[in-house]
């Protein structure tokens, strides 16, 4: 009896540390405005979220005035279904190593959903480009986006990204 106590006292304190050290790693775990919330933006000036039912609601209701779309992220082929957009005051940079935007856990309803990518051509000697990661953290195997990309299945990336950053 003692030490089966013992052991679950123990597999319950790991338990609320892994989830208290997991879920301060991110600025955001969770999707706000609920399950549902089909389109998702992110200031990446603010570091904040907002889910809405437009993706024009979502840019609103994150408070992004800025200027720059620098990624734009699908949950499903020829740029259809939920999307996750990347806001900031400024273009990417011209170097494509640079991590201006890092994803290390992705928001809620966002892990292996991943097929198309767009990213900002916009701006002349610059380039956006989206590195994303079959596992959380940056780990497992990796592929760039660095243009637009309709589908990533035909790479083989389709519904296998865990993790990404924009640079």
């Amino acid at each position: 009896m003692r030490v089966r106590l013992v052991t679950t006292i123990g597999t319950m304190l790991a338990l609320a540390v892994a989830s208290t050290v997991l879920g301060s790693s991110t600025a955001y775990a969770a999707t706000p405005g609920g399950t549902g919330a089909p389109h998702c933006a992110y200031n990446a000036d603010t570091a904040e979220l907002a889910c809405a039912g437009s993706p024009e609601q979502a840019r609103k209701d994150v408070g992004s005035q800025a200027s720059y779309l620098v990624a734009q992220l699908w949950k499903d082929a020829d740029y259809r279904g939920g999307t996750l957009r990347y806001y900031k005051s400024s273009a990417c940079t011209a170097t494509m190593t640079d991590r201006e935007i890092s994803v290390p856990v992705v928001p809620a309803g966002w892990n292996d959903v991943l097929t198309s990518v767009k990213t900002d051509l916009s701006t002349a000697n610059t380039r956006c480009s989206v590195r994303i990661f079959q596992d959380g953290r940056f780990t497992g195997p990796s592929f760039t986006v660095n243009h637009y990309t309709p589908n990533l299945g035909g790479f083989g990336w389709n519904d296998r990204a865990s993790s990404w950053y924009i640079s």
